[in-house]
């Protein structure tokens, strides 16, 4: 996988923003070691997203780059989405649970890319739009569930084998696992003595769940303050495996 992603981000290295590295130090003396937060909050529309949304959309051959794209998110893809298809100029289509934070239902609103309200969850908008997508010829841009996705939110791991001395354990919130399975994926190749621990609210603990079980499960999410890792996964994702 290291391959992969190092060449994702040679791909998308100049539509994104290198985060810092910053050294937590209440968090370091309260654990009695150094604890180092990667500020993916400071990236080009907000949050890691972006690097897998642009990786996606620059790997599309030409043909299907001028289609219209069509996407699902609770509010940090769907913000990555409408920033990479304005950076290029395409036509893209958003559609969000109705359960979407407010604030990000204004922010795709203020971008002026088409979007819809539809479903209580994540599950159920992505479901739908991938069925909208197929149905009529356009283009799925899955939030987590592709492996161009994957290798884009990977390129993190390349920043940070870059950017720190050493690194002995990295922990990575969990939504649908394309994050987990990319920034792993990279920094167990660099370095398999690194640890990674995945971070999930017991309230939305689908991934964690399902992994005991060895199969996605089907598990009601609670209301959680974590939004952006709230929610379940589709059947068959790849980052079960991964």
């Amino acid at each position: 996988m290291k391959t992969a992603i190092d060449e994702a981000y040679r791909r998308i290295k100049p539509h994104i923003q290198r985060t810092e590295c910053r050294k937590a130090s209440e968090l370091s003396n309260d654990v009695g070691g150094e604890i180092v937060l990667k500020l993916e909050n400071l990236q080009h529309s907000g949050s890691f997203k972006l690097r897998g949304a642009l990786n996606k959309i620059l790997s599309l051959s030409e043909e299907d780059s001028q289609k219209l794209l069509v996407t699902a998110s609770t509010g940090n893809h769907g913000g990555a989405f409408v920033h990479a298809v304005g950076l290029f100029g395409l036509q893209g289509k958003l559609f969000m649970p109705k359960t979407a934070a407010a604030v990000k239902i204004e922010n795709v609103r203020a971008s002026g890319v088409p979007f819809e309200l539809i479903g209580e969850d994540c599950v159920e908008a992505e479901a739908h739009a991938a069925a909208f997508a197929r149905q009529n010829g356009h283009v799925w841009i899955s939030p987590y569930n592709d492996i161009e996705v994957v290798h884009g939110q990977g390129t993190i791991g390349v920043e940070l084998s870059e950017q720190l001395e050493t690194i002995d354990a990295v922990g990575v919130p969990v939504g649908g696992g394309g994050l987990i399975g990319g920034v792993a994926g990279y920094l167990k190749e660099v370095n398999p003595s690194i640890e990674v621990i995945g971070c999930q609210p017991v309230n939305s603990c689908v991934m964690y769940e399902s992994v005991k079980a060895g199969e996605i499960l089907d598990i009601e999410s609670l209301p959680t303050i974590s939004d952006a890792t709230a929610g379940g996964m589709e059947k068959g994702a790849i980052t079960l495996d991964l």
